[in-house]
């Protein structure tokens, strides 16, 4: 496996402190989302149209678990036919072994 290293010298487009807040913004919306999604009267103070059944905002499509409010269009492909040729196996490769191979174990004459 190779070494990970992270550079952690190389500058970023917003400060530490600024990315921070932009954490802490990103987890607030996901919790408010999340408590007026478990709330239906949280919802309905929210605006009065959020007990209609054909009623989409953000609150819902979290719920929901979508972001988009719209069928999914499924492609269904034809499967490729692929023929298989019957293929003979070769004839092994006929190596003769020289007279002058060492024998396994022992290695050239030293100088």
């Amino acid at each position: 496996m190779l070494p990970v290293t992270v550079n952690r010298t190389a500058s970023s487009a917003l400060p530490r402190p600024a990315l921070r807040w932009v954490a802490v913004l990103c987890g607030a919306l996901v919790w408010v989302l999340s408590l007026l999604a478990a709330s239906q009267q949280l919802h309905l103070s929210l605006h009065d149209d959020a007990g209609h059944a054909d009623h989409v905002c953000a609150v819902t499509l979290f719920s929901h678990g979508t972001d988009n409010p719209e069928a999914a269009t499924v492609f269904v492909a034809e499967p490729a036919i692929t023929l298989l040729a019957r293929v003979m196996p070769a004839d092994p490769l006929r190596v003769e072994s020289p007279a002058d191979w060492l024998q396994p174990g022992r290695g050239p004459p030293a100088c």
